[in-house]
């Protein structure tokens, strides 16, 4: 194979890579997933438009012949090339085994997840609605055993991690926890596809995968602590971890990661102090930056120039506004050279603004955790919260303080974050076995799945993608048979 021909391979396996992921390209990332992302299953319990449902009538027969005529393609020369368009026939194959949701037409989609890169995301979408049937082999696939998959990557590039972002996409989209020891021993295995793999852990959130993502974090040497950090958010299944978190807090490279899993995991009012003060200091570093800003000679310059450019334009006879060239030049270069020079005081100013606003959500969190210590009411309450109400609450810089830099207070993130945590609590909750064998969780699917229809209003959340996910993360566990 040529290098040209080579750097187009891993290009396009990148490209299929991503496009599986729903559009979450390789490093530091939002976890959570994009709104458009395919439907994510849990055996039977969330079923995508046209596939059949349980006890619906399955052609057996139709299903095979689909499954001979794709696999009669994927053998033909040329086809599988990585360069290759993909023909209208073939889509239209996969489209067709897409809607039978038959356990036999699970291999030769993962076959073809693996020949044909510029149909990932319609075979993708296709495993995906197959429900727990693709898991199987999607975990052969992960441990290397899938013989077909091998000799395919063997072929083409043999050092890609292609095999390990692939299937812990799918798994992901799956809700496949039974597959959480198949990951981690994959991130121990592949360090390369680090990445792909705790995205799929977080978006899975599986407690047993605790120990794993904290040995990423934990580890100095690591590129990917970062990932690892946001991934621990989700899938730790206690605050052991604070006092270490705490220290990390330090590292100003780290610190938004760091104080992003904060407040996913801290529950007590201790953390909570601890997060009150940070927000305290870094409310006086916003408005000292603010007030240097209004304060400033070149905001004077500024006003200054402004007025002397308005005086420049004269009207016309004709009523049209024209400006008086000499006049307007020498006052458009002094507004030009003022806004210059408050441009560094503003980009400050915006930074420590945002800085507080971050504080903000993770103290939002962590309140919500202490006050509701996983009362189910409690915890679901938080989708119908007016959100100026979860402002209010938690003392916050005011309209009046914010003056000219921005219209209003941003109140919407703070009660998404909340809602962020409260499904968090309630996932744990289900996997407690208390929980299991009284069923106090129950009754909560009904309310999330009805967030989850509900209507774009001025406290509806659900048009949010990240509370998306963050409420089907925890139907997931709620709705998940007992052992």
């Amino acid at each position: 194979m040529s290098v040209g021909a080579k750097r187009v391979l891993v290009l396009l396996l990148v490209a299929g890579a991503v496009a599986c992921g729903n559009g979450r390209p390789p490093g530091r990332t939002p976890l959570p997933r994009p709104a458009d992302a395919p439907s994510r299953h849990d055996g039977e319990r969330v079923r995508p438009v046209g596939a059949a449902a349980a006890g619906d009538e399955v052609d057996r027969d139709g299903t095979l012949v689909l499954v001979g005529r794709l696999r009669e393609r994927l053998g033909v020369p040329g086809l599988v090339a990585p360069e290759a368009p993909v023909p209208a026939e073939v889509t239209a194959l996969i489209d067709a085994l897409a809607a039978r949701r038959d356990p036999a037409v699970v291999d030769v989609l993962v076959e073809a997840l693996f020949a044909l890169p510029g149909a990932r995301e319609r075979i993708c979408t296709a495993l995906v609605a197959q429900g727990a049937a693709a898991i199987p082999e999607l975990r052969r696939v992960l441990r290397g055993e899938h013989a077909t998959v091998n000799a395919r990557i063997a072929m083409r590039v043999p050092a890609s991690t292609e095999r390990e972002e692939l299937a812990s996409l799918v798994l992901a989209e799956l809700h496949a926890d039974d597959a959480t020891a198949d990951l981690v021993a994959a991130l121990e295995r592949t360090p390369a596809a680090t990445p792909a793999i705790l995205r799929a852990l977080a978006q899975i959130g599986d407690p047993e995968a605790d120990d794993a993502v904290h040995r990423v974090w934990a580890d100095r040497r690591s590129p990917y602590r970062a990932l690892a950090l946001d991934a621990y958010g989700y899938v730790a299944r206690d605050a052991e971890a604070m006092p270490e978190l705490w220290r990390l807090a330090a590292d100003k490279r780290l610190r938004d990661q760091v104080l992003d899993t904060i407040g996913r995991v801290a529950e007590s009012d201790v953390d909570l102090a601890k997060l009150r003060k940070l927000q305290r200091a870094a409310r006086t570093r916003w408005r000292a930056a603010h007030r240097r800003v209004q304060t400033s000679a070149a905001m004077g310059e500024l006003e200054s120039a402004a007025s002397e450019v308005e005086r420049s334009l004269v009207v016309r006879v004709d009523g049209v506004m024209r400006a008086a060239p000499d006049r307007f030049e020498a006052a458009e270069r002094r507004r030009q050279r003022a806004i210059a020079a408050l441009e560094p005081l503003e980009a400050a100013s915006h930074a420590a603004l945002d800085e507080l606003r971050h504080l903000d959500r993770q103290i939002a969190r962590v309140e919500l955790a202490w006050r509701c210590r996983r009362r189910v009411a409690c915890l679901v309450a938080s989708l119908s919260t007016p959100q100026d109400a979860v402002a209010d609450s938690l003392g916050l810089v005011s309209d009046a303080e914010l003056g000219d830099e921005l219209d209003h207070r941003d109140d919407r993130p703070l009660a998404l974050a909340q809602i962020d945590r409260a499904m968090l609590e309630l996932a744990k909750h289900a996997e407690l076995p208390h929980a299991r064998k009284t069923g106090d969780v129950a009754p909560a699917a009904a309310v999330l799945r009805a967030a989850l229809s509900c209507k774009p209003a001025m406290d509806c959340y659900s048009d949010d993608a990240g509370v998306r996910e963050a409420i089907l993360r925890a139907l997931a566990w709620i709705e998940k048979p007992a052992p």
